[in-house]
């Protein structure tokens, strides 16, 4: 069955939003993106705002790891609305055959899905070519930045290792030093070796007996 609507029918909209992280400055970022949907919702009094769906710090790789998503696709399924805005293919997934499937499936029981930021309404005649190629390009967009974390991770675990063996071995030197000369004051080239790899200011040590 074909549905088709006019554009200024009436409308039983849902909102899906969703960040791929439980940082500070993602969180916040869904507040933003819930001030601009509404924001985008105050342009169209002819649509009823019923439901907002929201998976924060999750990824978008996989539909079955979206609590928020899962169940407005139960809630579409029970016919609860009639439109499902959300800001951009990436947002939706990042998966090209589970976005297909999806609208697809979305479609076939009179749900349409309106990407706004890349103007793709699933119900268009040109709508299907055009978010294959969208959830195409968010879909290597997903596996160049799982490609840029893990290598970023590697990295830093690397760099932690040369500074806890840097460390250890400044600390050794200075133990060293002090049993060596037992002076009321401490060498203290060993703290300013140490301040180059931690990047803190130590004082000068003393000894305390």
């Amino acid at each position: 069955m074909m549905y088709r609507y006019n554009e200024f029918d009436e409308r039983r909209v849902v909102i899906y939003a969703r960040v791929s992280t439980e940082h500070e400055a993602q969180i916040s970022a869904l507040s933003n993106q819930l001030e601009w949907y509404q924001q985008y919702l105050d342009h169209h009094p002819e649509w009823n705002l019923i439901d907002r769906y929201i998976d924060e710090g999750i990824t978008g790789t996989s539909a079955e790891k979206r609590p928020g998503f899962t169940q407005m696709i139960e809630d579409a399924k029970a016919h609860k609305f009639d439109l499902i805005i959300t800001r951009e293919v990436s947002r939706f997934a990042r998966n090209t055959e589970e976005t297909l499937h999806f609208t697809k499936m979305l479609r076939r029981i009179g749900v349409e899905v309106f990407f706004i930021n890349d103007n793709i309404k699933t119900f268009d005649g040109d709508g299907e070519l055009r978010l294959t190629i969208m959830a195409s390009i968010a879909q290597d967009e997903s596996r160049k930045t799982s490609i840029r974390v893990k290598s970023g991770q590697q990295i830093s675990m690397k760099r932690a290792c040369s500074t806890a063996t840097a460390i250890s071995s400044a600390m050794t030197e200075w133990r060293k030093s002090w049993r060596a000369t037992k002076s009321r004051w401490i060498l203290i080239s060993i703290p300013y070796k140490l301040k180059r790899y931690v990047g803190y200011s130590i004082c000068t040590l003393r000894d305390t007996d």
